[in-house]
């Protein structure tokens, strides 16, 4: 959400109301020293217990390790007193599904986004599933809306970074096919629009595993290329045979139209049968492999160019020298004659 239009409220951590009883900003000095360099953290409150834990946990487990694409949890107690429960968080000043519909606002020869930032883009986020997934956690809610970044216009800041967020309805794994779900709803919750088809369908898988993120990654990857969601009409979208007509389309048309490392993710992410969708290292690596590619062909690029530029330089001395050289022959040339 852009900080501007936001409705969120930025306070200073002495002048935070007791009573509040949603999201808000503070200043805060996070290194407690004497330059006053003030820190912006969000402070989000949970009214339910429940949830509230998981989260909690799940950021505390997360942050030990460290993942520059999971938002950084960061403990300011006991110097926050309010009496509602709370975590603190590193403030990101944009979700990414406003950051893709701003940028595609300044793509004006073409529908789709560039593909540098689709790739690059990409990897972070599936990056950030890899690490949540090599630490036996399903985050479960994965969407645009889900994931920050620290850049508005992706055409001329690409820089950016991303930084997936919320965790309360995620789910802990524990064996094989056993995870932790102290909440049931939580297990097929998440948001429509980004739910696999188990989700909707319970027949086609008894519990829900890590493939259920990659379905949400890939559609998460086709909203970034164009712009709209896979699943549109809102009022259809929960149908289980719409979705599979929508799928089965997108194999015969979409993919077609795209190039290729994308086309095999996205064909491979979104997947009917959860069994069959590639896995998250296995995501990685293909757009590792084709991002590692582009630079090497970006440099061969620059090193030709830089060739061709030294070759210039070369011809036009030579051509300079081979002028001043017919010059001074047509010096001696003509007094050679007026003395004859």
């Amino acid at each position: 959400m852009f900080k501007e239009n936001s409705k969120i409220k930025l306070y200073e951590i002495n002048k935070i109301p007791n009573n509040i009883n949603e999201n808000f900003i503070i200043t805060y000095n996070l290194f407690n020293n004497d330059k006053n360099e003030n820190n912006e953290l969000f402070i989000k409150i949970f009214k339910k217990k429940d949830e509230f834990e998981r989260e909690k946990e799940i950021l505390i487990l997360l942050n030990k390790k460290e993942s520059k694409f999971i938002i950084k949890y960061i403990d300011i107690n006991p110097n926050l007193i309010i009496t509602c429960n709370y975590i603190s968080l590193e403030y990101i000043k944009y979700d990414l599904f406003d950051t893709i519909i701003y940028t595609h606002k300044k793509i004006n020869n073409e529908n789709r986004m560039p593909k540098y930032i689709t790739k690059k883009l990409g990897f972070q986020i599936i990056s950030g599933i890899d690490f949540l997934h090599d630490n036996n956690i399903i985050h479960n809610d994965l969407k645009l809306e889900n994931i920050l970044i620290d850049k508005l216009n992706l055409i001329e800041n690409n820089d950016f970074i991303i930084k997936i967020i919320d965790f309360n309805l995620s789910l802990f794994i524990i064996e094989k096919d056993e995870y932790i779900n102290k909440n049931k709803k939580c297990e097929y919750g998440g948001s429509i629009a980004y739910c696999s088809p188990e989700k909707i369908n319970r027949t086609l898988s008894k519990k829900i595993d890590k493939s259920t993120d990659i379905f949400s990654y890939g559609v998460c990857l086709y909203t970034i290329i164009y712009a709209h969601l896979l699943f549109a009409d809102e009022e259809i979208n929960i149908n289980y045979d719409y979705r599979i007509k929508v799928l089965e389309n997108l194999n015969i048309i979409t993919f077609f139209n795209y190039y290729n490392p994308i086309n095999e993710i996205l064909h491979n992410s979104l997947k009917i049968n959860p069994k069959e969708r590639y896995n998250s290292k296995q995501l990685k690596n293909i757009l590792k492999k084709t991002i590692i590619n582009d630079k090497k062909i970006q440099q061969n690029n620059n090193n030709n160019n830089n060739n061709n530029n030294n070759n210039n330089n070369i011809s036009k001395k030579e051509e300079k020298k081979r002028k001043k050289k017919k010059k001074k022959n047509n010096f001696f040339f003509k007094k050679f004659k007026k003395n004859k």
